[in-house]
């Protein structure tokens, strides 16, 4: 598999296999180079030092894993996963203080904390035969992160933890992708322990076309796609070009009814991505949903750099997982 960095409070292993456009290599056909740092507190690092363990190499890690500055746990540690959001990377799990950044005090906490790294973003857009100039390079969607890239990066993490089951925490695409994946396929649904959902998305039928023209600058005829108000596969526009991607001539359509992991969902209440509208839709479909909290005034990126987010959600996350170890 990819480069691996272990750290105090670092990033630190790439985990998913590199893209091919719309398919990804199979595990373990990646390189797999490694790089170890020393094992202290990151505040203790001189700062050339710091600031190479919060720094994966560019283009070798889907994914980072974190070590803590807390006592060491007896036996093996309990694995989380986080997966970040449209547009982000891995470092939006570390980027706030060590106080307020989520990654950071679940490996102070005394968690085993990998962090997963979504195909093109800047610390995973290595390709065996194109860079991000060429349109090849981006022929792939959610779809394939879900089937492919997730289930490779958590395997991965399976074997090198040695642990049966982890924790996932998913924010805004990062939860599309494990929606996607765990209502597909109930073995890999079977290694999460519980599912932490931050402003899911699954259908964004009620987000306005300027709202999300402005997000990601996508063309205006492409938002008919999108705002469907339908959980499916990205429509390549044609039966060939379908058949190639998903295997049938027409976009499948996911039943997140067919997900019964234990899930946790936190949505805000001016979230203009994950629209309340659209979460009222969403929560019912959840079978195994044991918990759901609206805060009223967060926005979408509010989950993971408010400044009361460990006061208001964290330390709930925390409390779940004690429950569910």
């Amino acid at each position: 598999m990819p480069a691996r960095i272990t750290a105090a409070k670092s990033a630190a292993c790439t985990l998913a296999p590199r893209a091919l456009g719309s398919k990804m290599l199979e595990e373990g056909n990646s390189p797999h180079n490694v790089f170890r740092l020393p094992h202290k507190a990151f505040k203790e690092m001189p700062p050339q030092e710091a600031a190479a363990a919060v720094a994966p190499r560019r283009g070798r890690d889907p994914a980072n894993r974190l070590h803590g500055a807390g006592r060491a746990a007896k036996g093996p540690r309990p694995t989380v996963f986080l997966q970040h959001g449209l547009l982000g990377s891995s470092s939006n799990w570390v980027f706030n203080m060590d106080y307020n950044s989520l990654g950071f005090i679940l490996a102070d906490a005394g968690y085993d904390v990998w962090l997963g790294n979504s195909r093109g973003n800047t610390w995973s857009n290595k390709h065996n035969n194109y860079t991000e100039k060429h349109q090849e390079f981006w022929l792939f969607s959610f779809d394939e992160m879900a089937k492919y890239d997730l289930p490779a990066s958590i395997n991965f993490v399976l074997n090198k933890t040695g642990q049966e089951k982890i924790f996932y925490v998913g924010h805004s695409e990062g939860t599309t992708m494990a929606f996607i994946a765990f209502s597909t396929m109930p073995h890999l649904a079977k290694k999460i322990k519980m599912f932490f959902a931050l402003a899911p998305v699954v259908t964004v039928k009620y987000l306005t076309n300027t709202a999300l023209t402005k997000l990601a600058m996508v063309p205006e005829p492409k938002l008919k796609i999108v705002k469907a108000g339908k959980f499916k596969g990205f429509d390549w526009g044609s039966k060939e070009a379908n058949m190639a991607h998903h295997n049938q001539s027409t976009p499948p359509f996911y039943s997140v009814q067919r997900m019964t992991l234990p899930t946790a969902v936190w949505s805000g209440g001016n979230d203009w991505i994950a629209d309340s509208k659209d979460m009222a839709l969403l929560l019912p479909q959840i079978p195994n949903l044991v918990y759901h909290k609206d805060i009223p005034e967060w926005q979408h990126l509010d989950f993971i750099i408010g400044y009361d987010a460990p006061q208001r959600m964290y330390i709930e996350i925390m409390d779940l997982m004690q429950t569910y170890m």
